[in-house]
């Protein structure tokens, strides 16, 4: 459990961050790793850095849930057909590069979990007395009381939604940025957004102001990540043998 995964209140803090995205592209080359793995690990970054600044980082790592696509090829429903995957942030590590390579073998490991159960999900859901259930389910997790013995399926949610490579354009006008805002919920009073538009990625942080009032510090940590991502790992020196001393005549 973290400051994070708590019972919240309406109010809402919401902060932005703008990368280019071909400095995520080097960073996933350089590791053999996807853009997905390098938004993961920066967000990863980021949290280790803001759980520290509060003196709050748990020796387990934080989970993240991570939404993956079920439509199969070809299926032009107009449905949402999304599930999630949980993916290890592996934040007890402080090296980036590590905790990216680490990250990579979890994500690999939760896209293989989900594939196997991918056929045994349901593909609708009857609606008979569904919002008068979710209503009351949502009143229920309001308590902190409960909230607090619940056990945690994750710890944030972090989506990546690939948008258009090209600008675009409203009345003439081009549109500039694209900032992603998303849904905190009780026990997961962070989501983090990414929306790559027109050669950059757009980091949206929307959180509970109850629990992250500080959430600009939180968004400064994802750049400072990204450009640490960036910086070449140094490799390991060969140590030269030892010259033997000169014999003194």
């Amino acid at each position: 459990r973290t400051p994070l995964n708590v019972a919240i209140t309406g109010e809402r803090s919401f902060a932005s961050v703008e990368v280019g995205l071909e400095q995520a592209k080097q960073v996933a080359r350089r590791h053999e790793a996807t853009i997905n793995d390098v938004i993961l690990a920066a967000c990863a970054g980021a949290l280790r850095r803001w759980l520290l600044l509060h003196d709050e980082l748990p020796d387990a790592p934080l989970k993240a849930a991570v939404p993956f696509s079920t439509r199969e090829p070809g299926n032009t429903d107009q449905t949402i057909q999304v599930s999630f995957m949980t993916v290890d942030l592996h934040t007890q590590v402080a090296d980036p590069h590590a905790r990216l390579r680490a990250i990579h073998v979890s994500a690999l490991e939760a896209k293989a979990a989900a594939s196997r159960i991918k056929a045994m999900m349901p593909e609708d859901l009857p609606s008979i007395g569904l919002p008068w259930l979710l209503g009351g389910l949502a009143r229920v997790m309001a308590s902190p009381a409960v909230v607090g013995r619940l056990p945690l399926p994750t710890n944030v949610i972090v989506s990546n939604v690939a948008g258009p490579p090209v600008p675009l354009y409203v009345a003439g006008a081009r549109a500039l940025t694209y900032s992603p805002v998303s849904i905190p919920y009780h026990g997961c009073a962070l989501n983090l957004t990414v929306y790559s538009y027109d050669g950059k990625l757009f980091f949206g942080l929307t959180g509970a102001r109850s629990a992250l009032p500080d959430l600009r510090d939180l968004a400064d940590g994802l750049k400072v990540e990204l450009d640490l991502l960036a910086v070449a790992p140094r490799a390991r020196r060969a140590r030269r043998p030892r010259k033997a001393p000169a014999r003194k005549r």
